[in-house]
């Protein structure tokens, strides 16, 4: 017994030596004929799974970590593993539940620590995602990554000054990191500051030897001023073969439409799809810009097949289930009764303008023209409203997060409440008569709209079904929507949308202004003077021609705000019948 100890700590050093040297075929036989000895060893199962995630074979990997777990439910390094292999396939959730697994058996492992933070992060869970990225440099005030995360955390949460001070004290301190510098020029974009942008993004190309994200982030910027020829021309060397970089392509295929070369762009993705992909979501960008550019073409059947094909690979696993349910709550909370009894600020008298609606139904259309009014500033898309529900469940107990916590707040909670929202949008401007707030999915939180903001202005952007599910479909939202990946599961989050709008329309305090798209890129007059009317705003000739404004637009929009109205959208679905049979057999008429 004691000589086959003796060899079998012989074999478990030289898996060990192996696996350091990079000999992982040795490493995996070794690792095998241990198991095969010590069944039970939950570190050799740990071991053996890493050399199956070095070798690609991570279905082998994850069901070795998930032994490692079993046979020792308290492994921290078990939990970190399993979540890397999810995260290796773009499986946020469930890694972001493995990283926490680690986190809280060990909440002082940095590593573990940054790893759930940055899963977070990509969840979107940006004010849990934050917190853990700053314990994790409270524990290693060295750790580079951590800093530039937080960054773009808190620049991803409208929280622009704190990100940018954390930015450059990065860059104070390691002045040619790629990853901060391609950070400061997404942040200097996004706050269009263009020039300062472009500057970041050559010293990031000057760094990297024309790497292809950075060659893609200078020519996604000279496509945001305009200068399609100059864009085309730095990703046109790297277009021949051997095939292009993923994201060049995807380029490409968004600038063909400018340069009149739609035909060259399909060629060129198509050759790239041929190819083995090592990473999924570039795959699913390729199909989605493929789906783009064919239906630029007119070739509508092959556009939905890599439209399709891009949703199957984004699937996302939405519930449709909870979500009804969530909604049912909301709409039990918030009636009647609730706004004849609850507590409202009826103290602050602003009046914040809320721009909502399903998302692609001309809710960054109706934002751009009245940012082109000089009493209105465009805030976009501002998380703060379900940051301050989300702390506000905090403060409640268990059995009183929203929606039903609302009814415990009392006034001084309410008031408290409006005045963080309205410090916070604060940072954009004291000058104008209203500050939007373009959060399309802020329709869920119209009850605790009326409970903090009595005089609040509401907009309600509406578009036929039809064409606002199939633009849901066709669009590569990334992450955060992901009810859009199936027409089933997205015809369900549109009835529950509908359903929630309908009985704000019955019990809501406050008034709801609508816009529909068709009338609006029909009679543009006739429908902006109605708007500006609604909000009390004197008639200003400019807002006709939005397209001018030299605002900067960051969501998926941006393209159509530069361009003058056109009724191309309208009934767009009807091209696509043929392929919306879930869509249509789900969808409430």
């Amino acid at each position: 017994m004691a000589k086959a100890d003796i060899l079998l700590r012989s074999k478990v050093k030289k898996a060990q030596q192996a696996l350091e040297q990079g000999r992982l075929g040795d490493a995996k036989t070794l690792y095998q004929q241990i198991i095969a000895r010590s069944r039970n060893d939950a570190d050799s199962w740990i071991n053996l799974g890493c050399v199956h995630g070095q070798l690609g074979e991570l279905a082998d990997a994850l069901r070795c970590f998930e032994k490692a777990l079993h046979l020792s439910p308290r492994s921290a390094e078990a939990y970190v593993n399993l979540g890397k292999i999810h995260a290796d396939q773009g499986q946020w959730e469930q890694a972001a539940r493995a990283y926490g697994g680690a986190v809280k058996l060990k909440p002082d492992w940095p590593q573990a620590l940054f790893d759930y933070a940055n899963a977070l992060h990509r969840l979107g869970q940006l004010p849990e995602a934050i917190d853990h990225y700053q314990r994790a440099l409270a524990l290693d005030h060295t750790d580079i990554d951590s800093a530039v995360n937080l960054a773009g955390a808190l620049f991803a949460m409208q929280r622009q000054d704190e990100a940018l001070g954390c930015i450059q004290q990065v860059l104070q301190r390691v002045p040619k990191h790629p990853q901060a510098l391609l950070l400061a020029a997404n942040m200097a974009r996004q706050r269009g500051e263009l020039d300062s942008a472009l500057h970041h993004a050559r010293q990031l190309r000057a760094l990297t030897q024309n790497q292809p994200s950075a060659i893609v982030l200078e020519a996604q910027i000279l496509e945001r001023r305009g200068e399609w020829e100059a864009a085309y021309e730095l990703i046109a060397p790297w277009l021949k073969p051997p095939l292009p970089h993923p994201a060049l392509a995807t380029l490409f295929a968004r600038l063909c439409r400018r340069l009149e070369r739609c035909d060259e762009a399909a060629a060129l993705l198509e050759t790239t799809l041929a190819q083995p992909m090592s990473s999924r979501q570039s795959h699913a960008d390729l199909h989605y810009a493929a789906g783009e550019v064919y239906d630029t073409l007119g070739r509508y059947e092959q556009a939905f097949s890599h439209i399709r094909q891009a949703n199957d690979m984004a699937l996302a696993g939405f519930d449709s289930e909870a979500h009804h349910r969530y909604v049912a709550a909301i709409k039990q909370c918030f009636n009647h009764d609730f706004f004849n009894s609850a507590a409202r600020a009826t103290q602050i008298d602003a009046s914040p303008l809320f721009i909502i609606g399903m998302p692609r139904s001309g809710t960054t259309l109706v934002e751009q023209i009245l940012s082109s009014h000089p009493d209105v500033y465009g805030a976009g898309e501002l998380p703060f409203l379900d940051q301050i529900a989300r702390q506000a469940s905090q403060t409640l107990a268990p059995a009183h997060t929203f929606p039903a916590g609302m009814a415990q707040l009392s006034q001084t909670q309410t008031e408290a409440m409006a005045r963080q929202y309205l410090t916070q949008t604060a940072r954009f401007s004291t000058t104008h008569r209203y500050i939007s707030d373009k959060m399309p999915q802020n329709f869920f939180y119209l009850g605790l709209i009326a409970q903090l903001f009595p005089n609040a202005k509401i907009i309600h952007c509406q578009r036929h079904a039809l064409d606002t599910c199939l633009s849901c479909y066709f669009q590569n939202f990334n992450a955060g929507q992901g009810y859009s990946n199936d027409l089933t599961t997205l015809a369900h989050y549109y009835n529950d949308y509908q359903s929630l709008m309908q009985h704000w329309e019955q019990h809501l305090p406050l008034k709801i202004i609508s816009v529909r798209y068709e009338a609006l890129v029909t009679e543009p007059e006739t429908h902006i003077r109605q708007l500006l009317s609604s909000l009390d705003l004197p008639w200003h000739e400019p807002c006709l021609s939005f397209y001018n404004n030299k605002r900067t637009v960051t969501t998926a929009s941006y393209q159509q705000v530069q361009q003058p109205l056109h009724r191309a959208s309208i009934g767009r679905w009807q091209r696509y019948q043929p392929y919306l049979a879930p869509l249509l057999d789900t969808l409430h008429q």
